[in-house]
Protein backbone atom coordinates (compact mmCIF):
# COMPACT_ATOMS: atom_id res chain seq x y z
CA UNK A 1 0.00 0.00 0.00
CA UNK A 2 2.08 2.50 -1.17
CA UNK A 3 -0.48 5.50 -0.73
CA UNK A 4 -0.13 4.70 2.81
CA UNK A 5 3.02 4.66 3.79
CA UNK A 6 3.92 7.80 1.54
CA UNK A 7 1.51 9.55 4.23
CA UNK A 8 3.45 7.53 6.95
CA UNK A 9 6.48 8.90 5.93
CA UNK A 10 5.13 12.66 4.76
CA UNK A 11 4.84 15.52 7.32
CA UNK A 12 0.91 15.09 7.27
CA UNK A 13 0.62 12.38 9.80
CA UNK A 14 2.75 14.41 12.27
CA UNK A 15 0.64 17.42 12.19
CA UNK A 16 -3.14 15.51 12.81
CA UNK A 17 -4.63 18.17 15.19
CA UNK A 18 -6.64 19.37 11.86
CA UNK A 19 -7.71 16.22 10.96
CA UNK A 20 -8.58 14.22 13.63
CA UNK A 21 -8.65 15.83 17.35
CA UNK A 22 -7.05 13.67 20.36
CA UNK A 23 -10.37 14.40 21.97
CA UNK A 24 -11.70 12.39 19.41
CA UNK A 25 -9.88 9.38 21.32
CA UNK A 26 -11.82 10.27 24.84
CA UNK A 27 -14.98 8.46 24.00
CA UNK A 28 -15.15 5.82 26.74
CA UNK A 29 -14.83 2.62 24.31
CA UNK A 30 -12.45 0.46 26.04
CA UNK A 31 -8.24 0.86 25.93
CA UNK A 32 -9.40 4.55 24.60
CA UNK A 33 -10.73 5.77 27.55
CA UNK A 34 -9.79 8.35 30.06
CA UNK A 35 -9.25 6.21 32.74
CA UNK A 36 -7.42 3.48 30.54
CA UNK A 37 -5.38 6.61 29.16
CA UNK A 38 -4.41 7.71 32.27
CA UNK A 39 -3.52 4.10 33.89
CA UNK A 40 -1.22 3.79 30.82
CA UNK A 41 0.41 7.15 31.78
CA UNK A 42 1.09 5.90 34.93
CA UNK A 43 2.60 2.85 34.47
CA UNK A 44 4.14 3.74 31.13
CA UNK A 45 7.10 5.62 29.82
CA UNK A 46 4.54 8.91 28.24
CA UNK A 47 3.00 11.87 30.12
CA UNK A 48 -0.67 12.24 30.17
CA UNK A 49 -1.31 14.40 27.59
CA UNK A 50 1.29 12.37 25.20
CA UNK A 51 -0.62 9.18 25.84
CA UNK A 52 -3.41 10.91 24.37
CA UNK A 53 -1.24 11.90 21.25
CA UNK A 54 -0.86 8.44 20.61
CA UNK A 55 -4.33 6.81 20.79
CA UNK A 56 -5.63 9.72 18.63
CA UNK A 57 -3.09 8.88 16.15
CA UNK A 58 -3.73 5.12 16.50
CA UNK A 59 -7.13 4.99 16.69
CA UNK A 60 -6.91 7.33 12.98
CA UNK A 61 -4.48 4.43 11.77
CA UNK A 62 -6.92 1.87 12.39
CA UNK A 63 -10.16 3.35 11.48
CA UNK A 64 -8.23 4.77 7.95
CA UNK A 65 -6.71 1.21 7.20
CA UNK A 66 -9.18 -2.06 9.12
CA UNK A 67 -7.32 -4.33 7.11
CA UNK A 68 -4.00 -3.78 8.70
CA UNK A 69 -5.00 -2.54 11.90
CA UNK A 70 -3.11 -2.74 15.30
CA UNK A 71 -3.68 -5.59 17.44
CA UNK A 72 -4.59 -5.07 20.91
CA UNK A 73 -1.29 -5.51 22.36
CA UNK A 74 0.66 -3.70 20.44
CA UNK A 75 -1.80 -0.88 21.17
CA UNK A 76 -1.22 -1.32 24.87
CA UNK A 77 2.73 -1.20 24.25
CA UNK A 78 2.83 1.84 21.73
CA UNK A 79 0.17 4.04 24.82
CA UNK A 80 2.48 2.82 27.30
CA UNK A 81 5.90 4.44 25.13
CA UNK A 82 6.94 1.16 23.43
CA UNK A 83 7.14 0.00 20.29
CA UNK A 84 9.03 -2.77 18.08
CA UNK A 85 10.62 -2.53 14.85
CA UNK A 86 11.67 -5.56 12.96
CA UNK A 87 12.01 -6.91 9.25
CA UNK A 88 8.51 -9.20 10.52
CA UNK A 89 6.14 -6.72 10.47
CA UNK A 90 4.37 -4.71 8.34
CA UNK A 91 6.06 -1.30 6.57
CA UNK A 92 2.74 0.72 7.39
CA UNK A 93 3.64 -0.43 11.41
CA UNK A 94 7.59 -0.11 11.25
CA UNK A 95 6.63 3.49 9.69
CA UNK A 96 3.91 4.57 11.97
CA UNK A 97 6.70 3.30 15.05
CA UNK A 98 9.14 5.56 13.19
CA UNK A 99 7.23 8.56 13.03
CA UNK A 100 6.09 7.86 16.64
CA UNK A 101 9.72 7.75 17.91
CA UNK A 102 10.64 10.74 15.73
CA UNK A 103 8.23 13.06 17.06
CA UNK A 104 9.04 11.77 21.00
CA UNK A 105 6.27 9.69 21.49
CA UNK A 106 8.11 6.71 22.02
CA UNK A 107 10.46 6.37 24.06
CA UNK A 108 11.89 2.55 24.02
CA UNK A 109 12.46 1.15 20.53
CA UNK A 110 13.27 -2.85 20.54
CA UNK A 111 14.81 -3.29 17.04
CA UNK A 112 16.66 -5.13 15.12
CA UNK A 113 20.19 -3.98 12.55
CA UNK A 114 17.31 -2.71 10.44
CA UNK A 115 16.52 0.22 12.51
CA UNK A 116 20.13 1.34 12.98
CA UNK A 117 20.68 1.00 8.84
CA UNK A 118 19.73 4.35 7.18
CA UNK A 119 16.96 5.55 8.72
CA UNK A 120 17.22 8.64 10.51
CA UNK A 121 15.98 7.74 14.16
CA UNK A 122 18.52 8.95 16.87
CA UNK A 123 18.13 7.87 20.29
CA UNK A 124 19.90 8.94 23.62
CA UNK A 125 20.76 5.71 24.42
CA UNK A 126 21.30 2.59 22.70
CA UNK A 127 21.66 -0.56 24.07
CA UNK A 128 23.17 -3.99 22.50
CA UNK A 129 21.63 -6.43 23.96
CA UNK A 130 23.66 -9.27 21.93
CA UNK A 131 26.73 -9.47 20.25
CA UNK A 132 26.42 -12.13 17.84
CA UNK A 133 23.50 -12.84 15.93
CA UNK A 134 21.97 -15.52 13.74
CA UNK A 135 23.12 -16.59 10.60
CA UNK A 136 23.04 -19.50 7.77
CA UNK A 137 26.09 -21.29 9.61
CA UNK A 138 24.90 -20.54 13.27
CA UNK A 139 25.21 -17.73 15.66
CA UNK A 140 28.04 -15.47 14.94
CA UNK A 141 29.68 -12.19 16.37
CA UNK A 142 28.17 -8.84 14.74
CA UNK A 143 30.10 -7.09 12.06
CA UNK A 144 32.35 -4.12 13.62
CA UNK A 145 30.05 -1.88 10.57
CA UNK A 146 27.18 -3.11 12.46
CA UNK A 147 28.20 -2.67 15.87
CA UNK A 148 29.33 1.05 15.29
CA UNK A 149 26.24 1.83 13.02
CA UNK A 150 23.96 0.55 16.02
CA UNK A 151 26.45 2.93 18.17
CA UNK A 152 26.38 5.54 16.77
CA UNK A 153 22.54 6.25 17.01
CA UNK A 154 23.17 7.21 20.47
CA UNK A 155 23.05 11.25 20.78
CA UNK A 156 20.12 13.63 19.15
CA UNK A 157 21.35 16.55 17.35
CA UNK A 158 20.44 19.82 18.85
CA UNK A 159 19.01 17.92 22.38
CA UNK A 160 22.34 15.85 23.63
CA UNK A 161 25.60 17.14 24.42
CA UNK A 162 26.56 13.13 24.00
CA UNK A 163 25.03 10.16 23.40
CA UNK A 164 25.56 6.70 25.73
CA UNK A 165 25.67 3.11 24.39
CA UNK A 166 25.37 0.35 26.23
CA UNK A 167 26.88 -3.11 25.52
CA UNK A 168 25.18 -6.16 27.67
CA UNK A 169 27.61 -9.46 28.28
CA UNK A 170 26.06 -12.42 28.23
CA UNK A 171 26.73 -15.97 29.20
CA UNK A 172 27.87 -16.71 25.72
CA UNK A 173 29.48 -13.15 24.71
CA UNK A 174 31.57 -11.02 27.29
CA UNK A 175 34.05 -7.76 27.45
CA UNK A 176 36.83 -9.55 25.00
CA UNK A 177 34.32 -10.31 22.12
CA UNK A 178 33.17 -6.27 22.62
CA UNK A 179 36.70 -5.26 22.30
CA UNK A 180 37.16 -7.50 19.33
CA UNK A 181 34.29 -6.18 17.76
CA UNK A 182 34.87 -3.22 18.69
CA UNK A 183 38.67 -2.98 17.22
CA UNK A 184 38.62 -4.92 14.28
CA UNK A 185 39.08 -3.53 10.91
CA UNK A 186 36.16 -2.69 9.25
CA UNK A 187 35.02 -4.31 6.02
CA UNK A 188 34.89 -2.07 2.46
CA UNK A 189 30.74 -1.83 1.64
CA UNK A 190 30.25 -4.18 -1.44
CA UNK A 191 27.39 -4.00 -3.64
CA UNK A 192 24.69 -6.59 -3.40
CA UNK A 193 22.63 -5.45 -6.58
CA UNK A 194 22.33 -8.43 -8.45
CA UNK A 195 19.94 -7.98 -11.77
CA UNK A 196 17.61 -11.40 -12.80
CA UNK A 197 15.28 -11.71 -15.40
CA UNK A 198 12.24 -10.83 -13.36
CA UNK A 199 14.03 -7.56 -12.18
CA UNK A 200 14.48 -7.04 -16.19
CA UNK A 201 11.16 -7.88 -17.33
CA UNK A 202 9.72 -5.42 -14.58
CA UNK A 203 11.92 -2.67 -15.54
CA UNK A 204 11.42 -3.33 -19.21
CA UNK A 205 7.08 -3.34 -18.60
CA UNK A 206 7.32 -0.09 -16.65
CA UNK A 207 9.52 1.62 -19.15
CA UNK A 208 6.67 0.17 -21.63
CA UNK A 209 9.32 -1.73 -24.20
CA UNK A 210 12.15 1.41 -23.77
CA UNK A 211 14.77 0.65 -22.44
CA UNK A 212 15.25 4.07 -20.62
CA UNK A 213 13.59 2.85 -17.16
CA UNK A 214 16.02 -0.17 -16.75
CA UNK A 215 19.32 1.78 -18.06
CA UNK A 216 18.74 4.50 -15.57
CA UNK A 217 18.06 2.45 -12.25
CA UNK A 218 20.93 0.27 -13.29
CA UNK A 219 22.84 3.64 -13.48
CA UNK A 220 21.92 4.42 -9.80
CA UNK A 221 22.87 1.48 -8.34
CA UNK A 222 26.11 1.51 -5.91
CA UNK A 223 27.71 -1.50 -8.08
CA UNK A 224 27.60 0.52 -11.15
CA UNK A 225 29.32 3.72 -9.20
CA UNK A 226 31.52 1.26 -7.39
CA UNK A 227 32.93 -0.10 -10.33
CA UNK A 228 33.41 3.27 -12.32
CA UNK A 229 35.35 4.02 -9.06
CA UNK A 230 37.30 0.93 -9.84
CA UNK A 231 37.91 1.96 -12.90
CA UNK A 232 39.27 5.41 -12.34
CA UNK A 233 41.29 4.09 -9.70
CA UNK A 234 42.94 1.79 -12.29
CA UNK A 235 43.49 4.44 -14.69
CA UNK A 236 45.05 6.72 -12.53
CA UNK A 237 47.29 3.98 -10.89
CA UNK A 238 47.98 3.05 -14.63
CA UNK A 239 49.10 6.44 -15.66
CA UNK A 240 51.29 6.38 -12.30
CA UNK A 241 53.28 3.63 -13.21
CA UNK A 242 53.15 5.28 -16.76
CA UNK A 243 55.06 8.13 -15.31
CA UNK A 244 57.54 5.45 -14.20
CA UNK A 245 58.95 6.81 -10.63
CA UNK A 246 62.27 6.34 -10.14
CA UNK A 247 61.91 5.76 -6.42
CA UNK A 248 60.13 2.60 -7.05
CA UNK A 249 61.56 -0.78 -6.18
CA UNK A 250 61.62 -2.65 -9.56
CA UNK A 251 60.18 -5.52 -7.21
CA UNK A 252 57.48 -3.06 -6.13
CA UNK A 253 56.62 -1.80 -10.00
CA UNK A 254 56.63 -5.14 -11.50
CA UNK A 255 53.47 -6.36 -8.25
CA UNK A 256 51.42 -2.96 -8.90
CA UNK A 257 51.59 -4.17 -12.41
CA UNK A 258 50.39 -7.28 -12.14
CA UNK A 259 48.39 -6.33 -9.50
CA UNK A 260 46.38 -3.88 -11.85
CA UNK A 261 46.47 -6.30 -14.80
CA UNK A 262 44.43 -9.00 -12.36
CA UNK A 263 42.22 -6.36 -10.94
CA UNK A 264 41.31 -5.54 -14.58
CA UNK A 265 41.12 -9.20 -15.41
CA UNK A 266 38.86 -9.88 -12.31
CA UNK A 267 36.34 -6.86 -13.71
CA UNK A 268 35.99 -8.29 -17.29
CA UNK A 269 35.30 -12.06 -15.19
CA UNK A 270 32.18 -10.48 -13.35
CA UNK A 271 30.76 -8.68 -16.32
CA UNK A 272 31.89 -11.32 -18.71
CA UNK A 273 29.68 -14.10 -16.54
CA UNK A 274 32.51 -16.42 -16.07
CA UNK A 275 32.95 -19.16 -13.64
CA UNK A 276 32.70 -18.40 -9.26
CA UNK A 277 35.49 -20.25 -8.65
CA UNK A 278 37.51 -18.39 -11.57
CA UNK A 279 36.28 -14.86 -9.91
CA UNK A 280 37.22 -16.21 -6.46
CA UNK A 281 40.50 -17.09 -7.69
CA UNK A 282 41.50 -13.63 -9.32
CA UNK A 283 39.81 -11.67 -6.18
CA UNK A 284 42.09 -13.59 -3.84
CA UNK A 285 45.30 -12.65 -6.13
CA UNK A 286 44.02 -8.95 -6.10
CA UNK A 287 43.22 -9.03 -2.15
CA UNK A 288 46.58 -10.50 -1.49
CA UNK A 289 48.59 -7.88 -3.41
CA UNK A 290 46.92 -5.07 -2.48
CA UNK A 291 47.38 -6.25 1.02
CA UNK A 292 51.38 -5.86 2.58
CA UNK A 293 51.08 -7.90 5.54
CA UNK A 294 48.83 -10.78 3.53
CA UNK A 295 51.45 -10.54 0.91
CA UNK A 296 54.30 -10.71 3.52
CA UNK A 297 52.49 -13.79 5.51
CA UNK A 298 51.85 -15.94 1.97
CA UNK A 299 55.74 -15.45 1.20
CA UNK A 300 56.80 -16.32 4.37
CA UNK A 301 55.21 -19.60 3.82
CA UNK A 302 56.26 -20.53 0.44
CA UNK A 303 60.06 -19.59 2.02
CA UNK A 304 59.03 -22.44 4.50
CA UNK A 305 57.58 -24.53 2.57
CA UNK A 306 60.51 -24.39 -0.11
CA UNK A 307 63.01 -24.83 2.87
CA UNK A 308 61.31 -28.31 3.50
CA UNK A 309 61.40 -29.21 0.61
CA UNK A 310 64.99 -28.66 0.14
CA UNK A 311 65.39 -30.79 3.09
CA UNK A 312 63.14 -33.45 2.21
CA UNK A 313 65.21 -33.90 -1.42
CA UNK A 314 68.52 -33.93 0.70
CA UNK A 315 67.74 -36.39 2.67
CA UNK A 316 66.65 -38.85 -0.48
CA UNK A 317 69.96 -38.05 -2.01
CA UNK A 318 71.70 -39.09 1.16
CA UNK A 319 69.69 -42.27 1.35
CA UNK A 320 70.25 -42.70 -3.04
CA UNK A 321 73.97 -41.99 -2.46
CA UNK A 322 74.27 -44.75 0.28
CA UNK A 323 72.34 -47.39 -1.17
CA UNK A 324 74.84 -46.75 -4.16
CA UNK A 325 78.05 -47.30 -2.13
CA UNK A 326 76.17 -50.58 -0.53
CA UNK A 327 75.96 -52.06 -3.92
CA UNK A 328 79.17 -50.99 -5.26
CA UNK A 329 80.98 -52.27 -2.04
CA UNK A 330 82.42 -55.82 -1.78
CA UNK A 331 81.62 -56.65 2.12
CA UNK A 332 82.47 -60.07 3.76
CA UNK A 333 78.86 -60.72 4.84
CA UNK A 334 76.19 -63.17 4.25
CA UNK A 335 74.10 -62.27 1.39
CA UNK A 336 70.70 -62.72 3.09
CA UNK A 337 72.59 -59.84 5.57
CA UNK A 338 73.34 -57.66 2.76
CA UNK A 339 70.38 -58.23 0.43
CA UNK A 340 68.37 -57.43 4.00
CA UNK A 341 69.97 -54.20 4.55
CA UNK A 342 69.08 -52.92 0.89
CA UNK A 343 65.53 -54.02 0.95
CA UNK A 344 65.59 -51.93 4.50
CA UNK A 345 67.25 -49.38 2.45
CA UNK A 346 65.06 -49.10 -0.09
CA UNK A 347 62.05 -48.85 1.74
CA UNK A 348 63.34 -46.27 3.69
CA UNK A 349 64.12 -44.60 0.01
CA UNK A 350 60.54 -45.03 -1.31
CA UNK A 351 58.86 -43.67 2.04
CA UNK A 352 61.30 -40.43 1.31
CA UNK A 353 60.42 -40.49 -2.20
CA UNK A 354 56.76 -39.87 -0.96
CA UNK A 355 57.78 -36.97 1.85
CA UNK A 356 59.36 -35.39 -1.53
CA UNK A 357 56.33 -35.85 -3.81
CA UNK A 358 54.25 -34.47 -1.36
CA UNK A 359 56.12 -31.25 -0.59
CA UNK A 360 56.72 -30.50 -4.55
CA UNK A 361 52.36 -30.65 -4.38
CA UNK A 362 52.55 -28.32 -1.75
CA UNK A 363 54.82 -25.69 -3.29
CA UNK A 364 53.59 -26.29 -6.48
CA UNK A 365 49.90 -25.58 -5.10
CA UNK A 366 51.18 -22.84 -3.12
CA UNK A 367 49.60 -19.22 -3.71
CA UNK A 368 52.99 -17.66 -4.64
CA UNK A 369 53.40 -20.46 -6.98
CA UNK A 370 49.61 -20.05 -8.62
CA UNK A 371 50.68 -16.52 -8.76
CA UNK A 372 53.71 -17.35 -10.61
CA UNK A 373 51.75 -19.41 -13.13
CA UNK A 374 49.27 -16.60 -14.00
CA UNK A 375 51.92 -14.12 -14.23
CA UNK A 376 53.47 -16.01 -16.49
CA UNK A 377 50.24 -16.64 -18.84
CA UNK A 378 49.39 -13.41 -18.42
CA UNK A 379 53.15 -12.12 -19.76
CA UNK A 380 53.23 -14.76 -22.80
CA UNK A 381 49.14 -12.80 -23.35
CA UNK A 382 49.66 -8.98 -23.21
CA UNK A 383 49.35 -6.76 -25.61
CA UNK A 384 51.31 -3.63 -24.45
CA UNK A 385 54.25 -5.64 -22.70
CA UNK A 386 53.84 -3.53 -19.56
CA UNK A 387 54.36 -6.94 -16.97
CA UNK A 388 57.24 -7.90 -19.39
CA UNK A 389 59.54 -4.74 -19.04
CA UNK A 390 58.77 -4.35 -15.07
CA UNK A 391 59.93 -8.02 -15.11
CA UNK A 392 62.86 -7.51 -17.30
CA UNK A 393 63.81 -4.43 -14.81
CA UNK A 394 63.71 -6.77 -11.80
CA UNK A 395 65.59 -9.69 -13.20
CA UNK A 396 68.40 -6.47 -13.97
CA UNK A 397 68.21 -5.13 -10.22
CA UNK A 398 68.58 -8.54 -9.17
CA UNK A 399 71.70 -9.32 -11.42
CA UNK A 400 73.02 -5.79 -10.27
CA UNK A 401 72.62 -6.29 -6.82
Amino acid sequence: RSDLLDKLLSDELDSLDEAYSVEDADEGDGMFSDAQLQYYSEVGLLSYGETKEVASRVKHFNTMNPDIAFEDGVIERLLCGLGSHHAGILPAHKAFVETLFRLELMRAVFATETLAAGINMPARTTVICSMAKRSDVGMELLETSNMLQMAGRAGRRGMDDKGYCVISSTPFEGPDDAIQILTSELKPVVSQFAPSYALALNLVERGRGELNVARALVQKSFGVWENEQRDKDIERALKELALDVDSDEPEEKFLNALQLHLEQELLQAKDGGSSNSKIAKLASMVDVLADGKKLNKVSKKFSGLQQILELEESTLNYLEQELREMQSLEIDLPAELIDANQQDLMAEIKTQQRRVSKSQREVNDGFISTMAKVANNRIRDESDGNLKRTLSALRLADENS
